[in-house]
């Protein structure tokens, strides 16, 4: 059940990126009035050089890009690693 809801969290977390959807998106600001998010919604290319959109979507693609890098980098060996030891005869 625990492993389930890990792998649904990650999908949503990686696909649709709700927090940043939230936090920043000016068609959701009847929510909070009085939090100014102007700025996120400047328009802007997609990571500075793609097509202009909001910042908030540059934002939210540059965090997944993070995420995939450190997994790449940090989570994949130990994965391996651990997979040797667990193998491993004692």
């Amino acid at each position: 059940m625990a492993r389930a809801a890990r792998v649904l969290a990650r999908r949503i977390d990686a696909r649709y990126r709700p927090f940043f959807f939230i936090a920043f998106s000016a068609s959701l600001a009847f929510l909070e009035p009085a939090n100014d998010v102007a700025w996120a919604n400047a328009p802007g290319g997609l990571l500075g050089l793609g097509p202009v959109l909001p910042l908030w979507i540059s934002l939210a693609v540059a965090d997944w890009m993070v995420k995939f890098a450190i997994a790449l980098v940090a989570l994949f060996p130990f994965r391996i690693i651990v997979s040797r030891f667990a193998s491993a005869p004692t």
